[in-house]
């Protein structure tokens, strides 16, 4: 469900001019899907902010609240 979000999200067709944002919006999907994936979480959001890609996830917790965690990650590495 989360790789689905993930290419709704960064899959759409982008201007021919603005190629280096698309470029980093592809590499935000790659290490979105990393994080969830390894979180074993649920994918809430994921942005752009100052070249870095800030990646929300949803992590259940045995007998409590679900945990949101805020991950940001360079998407050139």
């Amino acid at each position: 469900m989360a790789a689905a979000t993930v290419a709704a999200l960064f899959f759409m067709t982008a201007p021919a001019m603005a190629a280096s944002p698309a470029a980093e919006r592809l590499d935000c999907a790659n290490v979105a899907r990393q994080a969830t994936r390894e979180q074993g979480g649920r994918l809430l959001s994921v942005r752009v902010n100052n070249g870095q890609c800030v990646i929300s996830i949803l992590v259940q917790r045995e007998k409590s609240r679900p945990r949101k965690l805020i991950i940001r990650a360079d998407p050139k590495k």
